[in-house]
């Protein structure tokens, strides 16, 4: 009897970064060949031009291709000294281990909007309390230049949001999503991208809590999805960044004078 595998969805992006290294196998891009212009991938295959740019950024981070700024994207001359089919079985199970991730980003970000609606049903304003505190936390660590305790801050904002629907099933669920989310960013994600992204994310957790307390349950799940998606933008992008604290503390220097420094309290 036939074997069948099982059909997997994988977002835009990877599969973009697919198509590719199977152009470069097939032997269609030799080692110092340009690709087409995203403008021109992206229309063959039928997608964004963003989507293509993270397929790109993924082959980037994998030392399949570099990306020369005005002029365009090359096998990289690296592939002369390394066996192309075993460069890209590895590449073959980076996007899949990225598809199985992003996957898991979308259940929990399907949990969350769910769970923000039972909060604005259920719950008074002054749930908002811890959520509100998170938030606080969140602002110290960038301040401070501490990625860890962002990120544990940043944990606790949704769980305290996710603690407002009262369905402790769905905040179990949610609590184990939110464990192998943080632990996969733990291990891949560079400082320096995160340090890059502090005051955009400040300002997502912001919009989504100031959404929360006016019950506006559009504008939260509106800032939910916004927060997500830049989530998944922030987790391929970030593969190709130095992950050093130092690199972080000077970053957030930078990028808190740039915005002229904190955000508003939630309304």
């Amino acid at each position: 009897m036939a074997s069948f595998q099982k059909i997997v969805p994988v977002s835009a992006s990877s599969w973009v970064a697919k198509q590719i290294l199977d152009a470069i196998r097939e032997g269609d891009f030799v080692i110092g060949s340009k690709l087409p212009s995203e403008r021109v991938m992206a229309q063959s295959m039928g997608t964004s031009r963003n989507c293509v740019r993270e397929g790109l950024s993924l082959l980037k981070a994998l030392g399949i291709i570099e990306i020369r700024r005005g002029a365009g994207s090359y096998v990289t001359g690296e592939a002369e000294s390394t066996d192309i089919p075993e460069v890209t079985q590895q590449a073959d199970l980076f996007i899949e281990e990225t598809q199985h991730m992003l996957s898991v980003w979308e259940a929990r970000k399907q949990i969350e909007i769910g769970m923000v609606k039972l909060a604005i049903g259920r719950s008074p304003k002054s749930d908002l309390q811890d959520a509100t505190d998170a938030l606080s936390l969140m602002r110290e660590a960038a301040d401070r230049g501490d990625p860890r305790d962002f990120a544990v801050a940043n944990e606790r904002f949704h769980i305290a949001i996710g603690g407002m629907a009262g369905n402790a099933a769905l905040l179990d669920a949610l609590r184990a999503l939110i464990k192998v989310t943080m632990s996969h960013l733990a291990e891949r994600v560079s400082w320096m991208y995160v340090a890059s992204s502090i005051q955009r994310s400040l300002q997502k957790h912001q919009a989504i809590l100031s959404s929360v307390a006016r019950k506006d349950y559009e504008g939260a799940t509106e800032a939910i999805r916004f927060h997500f998606h830049d989530l998944e933008v922030f987790f391929c992008q970030s593969l190709e960044q130095p992950k050093t604290r130092e690199a972080f503390v000077a970053s957030v220097s930078w990028e808190k004078n740039r915005e002229g420094g904190r955000l508003p309290e939630p309304e």
